[in-house]
């Protein structure tokens, strides 16, 4: 039915083209050229004049190089370009250089497009983009396609909400309005057209790289060349008409520095990481100036509602430092063609083949977008990460697949598996580890700083040091505890707070050192008060009288009392379920709820940002496991769909949170549980931050959203709102809850949450669903609004929406560091939250909110807060290593 409203509709409506594509480079010439194969009437656009440079790596994988021979213009562009088989890779003393393997090649293209055949081509180039945009346009008008140049869009033509034309002036400035049954977005990554739609980015990496490139003659290379020590790296690959392009790329908080003086320090980051190659460029002549930006954030955009698709970078933009962004946008030209012309055909519905290219492409490439933002960082290469390159380097056939992982051709989530890197280790285990310890100050100093000296105190993180080796356990930890004792010194570890008083709005506390803060806390988890009231007070002491303080068993053999069979109660009528089973703690009732249900075949999708407990328990049950995009309902759909395709046997467990503990954002319920229905899959929502504290009733999110009771698993936790420890599990299913309860070990082998801890949950359970819960959060929400409102008149940014968490933006982990040595210094308990626990350069406050806090108290805090960070801000811009380290030594006499 909608497939032939759709066809009637597109045949009948009067334009002037079939498809209008605003963007004239990679992306939109490639979906051009495809179109115009098909038969479609197609119109270029782009404001630029031709030819034209533009910021590139110029690098063009296999797959690129495949495209382009299908495209028609590879033969024209070898003739000036030299292409390549053997790359060869370095990382520190590893050599790790390959080819690429034809039939990997091959399963890839036939895994992307089904239903076509390609001619493949193995060899890579490096294409100056003033030969390789303009040849794309010149094959675009061959095949009849109209390019208009100079065109300026202003705006969207629609009709009925839907996107019928553009807007725009010519390059003789006529304003024109020009109509297509089709529109596409594929203007780069400051997208016009992305704007007009209202396209939100998502999953935005703030970490990224600085690059810095040139060109040079007479440098003769057989091979392109990828070199990286510690945190900097190079590339050199010849290019187009003789030339060489030369890059330099490192941590952008390396940028500052480096740009003071691009030659000087492009060569010296070059003789630090390859002398041999120095040496050679020594003797070269440097043709062009340099180029370079550290404006390289990456990010995905969301599908608009319109119905204009957006390609190339306008869609989805990584860091150069995997050099894959012209594969990824001459792939969307040819998937969007093979997709949508069904469509102009009158063959098949708009949105269903939108939906269908957009979740074959995220599928594609979300997983090397992860492992692109994940090398950006730059990072010093972990111990771990020395013995897999190690393994690599003994191996051409690894050799091969390791560049194949480079030139996204072998799966990131293939090589990169638990099973392979296991096999590849076992190759170098008794073979004697070589002492390959570095300085540290040398690693992490920036070296293009040469009056910095490296405070270890505000470098590396927790994940530095999560994989340690060695044969004694006590020794192998030691690198470990000499950084925890530094940050103590120095006043910049966060962890380990030992309380002297009650954790109210105010409270007393101190750390390991013995610093004490003494004043306003948001730090507590205890998000109605009910810590404090007198009515658990009174439950705790009953049922202390009652039963005594133990629970004297596993809840399977006599640890639970009548209380516990209240409590179940008293939770299966909040969260709008049947049956409830408790556990001892949050932690355990996530873990233990996903090992007590999931089995090896079985499969799990869940959000990237899902808590620990989730993602140890999904870890210890199944290998089969992806994790979709934040919040991203249609991410998601494609991961179910792409799993039901193969597999139409085994369970899939849907996973998400209803309120998420880092970032204060939610996600749609009841799409993910339309979702979840499709692809008979079960929904398991952890609403252990919102149940109790939101929503009507204190139903959270559920409540809110309107879908209380239909979610298929509710897993909460007793700790947030409760104020007690425990969890539990809720489900319609009688039989979900006593199969949990036989194969949940953290179930079936921990004692039961003890009576005075299962009164107090019961009598808050009971509190939340009364008046005096309404009145509770209805504090709380004032609370948190005015807190929210005061931040932003600070010029602070609060992440998320209105919740009792409120994070608020801070930057970079050493402006985190000394953000919590004021924050000790000024008697305010909170939480800075760094990397691993959030993505690097995101770091924050996270003040947890109580009902019990005052107008006065977020008015202050605010204020406070406001002012640590703007300070920590001009002490880190002010101030060299050395002044920072007298500072805090300063600020610990003073505490």
């Amino acid at each position: 039915m909608i497939q032939e409203r759709l066809r009637v509709e597109a045949m009948n409506t009067n334009t002037d083209f079939d498809v209008i594509i605003v963007g004239a480079r990679i992306a939109g010439c490639a979906a051009a050229i495809e179109f115009a194969k098909g038969g479609q009437r197609v119109l270029l656009l782009d404001r630029g004049r031709f030819p034209s440079d533009t910021l590139s790596t110029h690098f063009m994988n296999p797959r690129g190089m495949t495209y382009l021979k299908t495209l028609g213009v590879l033969d024209s562009i070898l003739s000036s370009t030299p292409a390549f088989n053997y790359l060869d890779v370095a990382v520190d003393d590893f050599d790790l250089g390959g080819s690429t393997d034809l039939e990997a090649l091959k399963r890839r293209f036939n895994k992307v497009h089904k239903n076509r055949t390609f001619e493949l081509e193995t060899r890579y180039a490096c294409i100056r983009r003033t030969l390789l945009d303009t040849t794309l346009q010149k094959r675009a008008t061959e095949l009849g396609v109209e390019v208009r140049t100079g065109f300026n869009v202003e705006d969207l033509l629609t009709e009925n909400g839907k996107v019928v034309g553009v807007m725009g002036t010519d390059s003789n400035g006529k304003s024109l309005r020009i109509k297509g049954k089709l529109i596409v977005g594929a203007d780069g990554r400051k997208s016009k057209i992305a704007n007009l739609l209202g396209a939100e980015n998502h999953e935005e990496k703030n970490a990224c790289t600085f690059a810095c490139y040139t060109y040079f003659s007479d440098l003769d290379l057989e091979f392109g060349k990828l070199k990286r020590r510690n945190r900097i790296a190079y590339a050199a690959v010849p290019t187009t008409d003789g030339l060489t392009m030369v890059l330099v790329y490192g941590p952008s908080t390396f940028f500052n520095e480096f740009k003071r003086n691009k030659e000087k320090n492009f060569l010296k980051a070059i003789k630090q990481i390859d002398p041999a190659f120095f040496s050679q460029l020594a003797k070269a002549k440097r043709v062009e100036p340099f180029y370079a930006t550290d404006d390289q954030a990456a990010f995905m955009r969301k599908p608009s509602s319109m119905n204009v698709p957006l390609i190339g970078d306008a869609s989805l933009f990584k860091d150069q430092c995997t050099a894959s962004g012209m594969m990824y946008a001459l792939r969307d030209g040819f998937l969007l063609a093979e997709y949508l012309i069904p469509f102009l055909q009158g063959k098949a519905a708009l949105i269903e083949e939108l939906r269908a290219f957009e979740e074959t492409r995220y599928i594609d490439s979300h997983r090397y977008y992860d492992f692109t933002c994940s090398q950006a960082e730059m990072n010093p290469v972990r111990d771990d990460e020395i013995e897999l390159y190690e393994a690599i380097s003994r191996d051409l056939k690894e050799r091969n697949r390791f560049v194949g992982t480079y030139f996204d051709i072998v799966e990131v989530k293939d090589f990169f598996a638990q099973r392979n890197v296991q096999r590849l280790l076992r190759t170098i285990e008794t073979i004697p580890r070589k002492d390959r310890s570095k300085d540290l100050n040398e690693v992490y100093c920036n070296p293009f700083d040469d009056s910095a000296s490296t405070d270890l105190a505000f470098e590396q993180s927790c994940m530095d040091f999560s994989q340690s080796h060695g044969k004694r356990f006590d020794q192998r930890v030691q690198k470990y505890f000499d950084w925890y004792k530094l940050r103590q010194d120095k006043c910049t570890y966060q962890y380990s707070r030992t309380l002297h008083s009650f954790p109210g709005a105010r409270t007393e506390l101190s750390d390991e050192r013995g610093r004490h803060i003494k004043g306003i806390n948001f730090a507590s988890q205890d998000y109605l008060g009910l810590g404090q009231d007198p009515e658990l007070k009174e439950a705790a002491l009953e049922a202390l009288d009652r039963f005594g303080p133990h629970s004297a068993g596993s809840p399977m053999i006599i640890g639970n009392t009548l209380l516990t069979h209240e409590l179940e109660e008293e939770l299966a009528l909040l969260t709008g379920k049947k049956h409830v089973l408790l556990f001892a703690t949050g932690y355990a009732a996530g873990m233990g709820s996903i090992l007590g249900l999931v089995r090896q075949h079985d499969h799990i999708v869940m959000d990237r940002l899902s808590h620990a407990c989730l993602q140890q328990g999904a870890n210890a049950a199944t290998r089969k496991i992806q994790r979709y995009a934040h919040l991203d309902p249609n991410a998601a759909r494609a991961i179910l769909r792409s799993i039901r395709e193969r597999d139409s046997r085994n369970a899939i467990l849907l996973i998400t949170e209803g309120l998420f503990s880092m970032d204060a954002d939610s996600p749609d319920l009841k799409a993910f549980q339309e979702i979840a229905k499709e692809f008979d899959a079960s929904l398991f929502v952890d609403v252990a931050h919102d149940l109790g504290a939101t929503g009507p009733g204190g139903t959270g999110q559920m409540g809110a959203q309107g879908v209380l009771g239909k979610i298929d698993l509710v897993m909460g936790s007793f700790s947030k709102t409760f104020a007690t420890n425990g969890g539990f599990l809720a489900t319609d299913s009688e039989a979900v809850i006593q199969y949990v309860k036989m194969f949940s070990t953290p179930h079936l082998f921990s004692n039961a949450l003890s009576p005075v801890q299962t009164a107090v949950a019961l009598r808050a359970a009971r509190i939340i669903r009364s008046k005096k819960g309404n009145f509770l959060r209805q504090n709380l929400e004032g609370v948190v609004k005015l807190l929210r409102n005061e931040f932003n008149l600070q010029g602070m940014v609060c992440m998320g929406n209105p919740s009792p968490i409120v994070p608020v933006l801070i930057g970079s982990e050493r402006e985190a560091r000394i953000c919590h040595r004021l924050s000790t210094e000024r008697n305010i308990a909170n939480m800075i939250l760094e990397y691993p626990v959030v993505a690097l350069g995101a770091t924050r406050f996270r003040l947890q909110v109580m009902a019990t806090h005052t107008p006065e108290d977020a008015i202050e805090a605010s204020k406070a807060i406001s002012e640590i960070i703007k300070e920590s801000r001009k002490n880190l811009s002010s101030l060299s290593h050395k002044n920072l380290s007298s500072n805090v030594e300063k600020s610990s006499l003073a505490i």
